[in-house]
């Protein structure tokens, strides 16, 4: 099971952060670039772009971006499977 799974598969009461979700709309992009079928699911969040916007502005704490890129993205060790 990999991380994007594990965010969808909250409650829709959970509030993502924005930055969550920059990262959730990331990786269906690339599953979407590399031909794989992405998870859409509906969903009421703030527009991806919007959310760049404000980790540009610096609004989210650069602690926490530190402390969930490890945890949402994906290791380089999977996608070196997926490509054999």
């Amino acid at each position: 099971m990999s991380d994007l799974d594990l965010v969808e598969d909250y409650p829709r009461e959970f509030e993502m952060t924005q930055f969550e979700k920059v990262l959730l709309a990331a990786r269906r992009a690339k599953d979407l670039h590399v031909g794989r079928a992405a998870q859409l699911v509906p969903s009421t969040h703030k527009h991806p772009y919007m959310a760049l916007e404000e980790i540009k502005e610096q609004a989210i704490a650069l602690e926490y971006r530190e402390e969930a890129l490890p945890e949402a993205l994906p290791d380089e060790a999977d996608d070196a499977d997926e490509d054999e």
